[in-house]
């Protein structure tokens, strides 16, 4: 029996997963079915599936993994190929635009919420990291000739101190001094985050 050349949208939305050749056909209003035979990737693939081919590559060329975090570990997620077509003004058929934005409408939405789960994670090691080197430059501070005349009866200077010594040296570089007052808190918090992190005294 010979497969129409039109795909069926409504079927091909109801899928998890579309292969590389199955998307780019798809894109361009061709079934997939009447071209199982086909290698749309190699050189020799018929010249009326050019376009087709092209959009073969360039999807190829797409970093699926990390634009679309719901995307599986094989093939291509339908509402990624989708979103990605239209980003890119890559040929789209409506109703295949509307097939599976319809079936996947709460996929993105599921998605950007853990991507922002993602990021807030991120923005806590990134605190955590910037801290550390606070915590670092301050004890490189203290073992230089600066530092250690700092010191006040043998004890390490304070937080506030150590501010202070840095507001001293911004001022005489000529810059703006206003958002390093509240410094001291950020060295304590550094100083007490690098305790907990090393074993040195």
């Amino acid at each position: 029996m010979t497969q129409p050349q039109k795909p069926d949208y409504t079927w091909w939305a109801k899928m998890d997963s579309w292969s590389l050749q199955e998307a780019a056909l798809l894109l361009h209003d061709v079934n997939p079915h009447a071209h199982l035979l086909l290698q749309l990737g190699d050189i020799g693939a018929p010249s009326k599936l050019g376009e087709a081919q092209r959009t073969y590559w360039l999807l190829q060329s797409t970093a699926w993994k990390e634009r679309y975090p719901y995307h599986p570990a094989k093939k291509l997620h339908p509402l990624a190929v989708v979103l990605e077509a239209a980003s890119k003004n890559l040929p789209l058929p409506k109703q295949l635009h509307d097939t599976v934005i319809e079936r996947f409408k709460y996929t993105e939405l599921l998605a950007e919420k853990s991507t922002g789960a993602k990021e807030a994670s991120l923005s806590t090691r990134e605190r955590r990291a910037f801290l550390k080197a606070i915590g670092i430059l301050v004890k490189l501070l203290l073992d230089t000739d600066l530092g250690k005349r700092a010191y006040v009866r043998g004890q390490k200077p304070s937080a506030f101190q150590i501010t202070q010594l840095l507001l001293e040296k911004a001022e005489a570089l000529g810059m703006e001094t206003e958002g390093l007052k509240s410094m001291d808190r950020k060295i304590t918090e550094a100083l007490e985050l690098l305790a907990e992190e090393s074993l040195a005294p």
